[in-house]
Order: C-alpha cells, then sequence, then structure tokens
C-alpha cells in the first residue's frame, strides 16, 4: 500500500515541478515583454522591481491558475498595491 502512496505523491510532484517550470517560462516572457518598466503606469520600478499580476483579477472570474502570457502582466509594486487594494474594495 505505501508503495502505491509513493508513487501518487512522486507523480504529483513531477507534475508541480513541470507546472513550475512552464510559469516561471511565462514569467519570463512577461518580463521581456515589459522591457523593464511597468505596464500600468510605464514608469521605471523602484529597487523592489517587477511583480507579475494577473489581468483579470481572481475574485472577478479569473481562472486560479493562468498559463497564457496575456493574461497576465509586469507591474511594479506601488501600481501592484493600488490594484490589490481596488480588489478588497470590491
Amino acid at each position: 500500500m505505501s508503495k502505491v502512496l509513493n508513487t501518487v505523491k512522486a507523480q504529483r510532484q513531477r507534475e508541480k515541478r513541470a507546472w513550475q517550470r512552464e510559469q516561471h517560462e511565462i514569467y519570463v516572457e512577461v518580463r521581456a515583454r515589459a522591457n523593464g518598466l511597468c505596464e500600468s503606469c510605464g514608469q521605471l520600478p523602484d529597487f523592489r522591481g517587477l511583480s507579475i499580476s494577473h489581468t483579470e483579477m481572481k475574485k472577478m472570474g479569473g481562472s486560479k491558475r493562468v498559463y497564457q502570457a496575456e493574461e497576465l502582466q509586469a507591474l511594479c509594486v506601488p501600481c501592484h498595491s493600488k490594484r490589490h487594494r481596488l480588489r478588497e474594495a470590491i
């Protein structure tokens, strides 16, 4: 019985690593598309850099896991924070 559980657990770990690799590649693509600038305000970010955000907020019907670069955007920390405050207000 434990051999079966170990096999299932190992399969889940492989799937998670594959998803992480795929997601990382997409994040790199989004950052390259932004060319180092915030895609909301167009400014060069401060020392905190850019974060990747969903274009459609999850609360508003966005998918739980986003795979497409078109559904993500690179935002500076202030714009990302504003976006989350807007979401909390809804």
